[in-house]
């Protein structure tokens, strides 16, 4: 369990994911403040929530490994692919690299 950071494409520092093994973890922003959480659900997916608990959103995992990440209203907000250790946003437009997922549900 370490903190893994967050870049932007111009390598910019974003934040740090702290992800456990069983897809709970914590969403940091660049100064190690609390933005959100994770907790995994039965279903292959993991809940988003924000530094108060309420309901951000979820990141479902497909058979292939990838992740799409859902926003409250379960409107897609993103895809992570392992394979490239990249993450898009809705319009497939490159946004970083590693899972950015956690951090664009707990901002949007």
């Amino acid at each position: 369990m370490s903190k893994k950071p967050i870049y932007d494409q111009s390598w910019r520092l974003l934040g740090y994911n702290d992800e456990n093994d069983d897809g709970s973890g914590t969403v940091y922003d660049s100064l190690f403040r609390v933005q959100g959480y994770m907790q995994s659900t039965p279903d292959n997916s993991s809940s988003v929530t924000d530094a108060l608990f309420g309901y951000r959103g979820r990141i479902q995992q497909s058979v292939d490994g990838k992740q799409v990440g859902y926003d409250s209203m379960y409107r897609v907000v993103g895809y992570y692919d392992p394979q490239t250790n990249s993450t898009y946003d809705a319009c497939y437009r490159f946004v970083g690299y590693g899972n950015l997922l956690p951090w664009l549900i707990s901002r949007g």
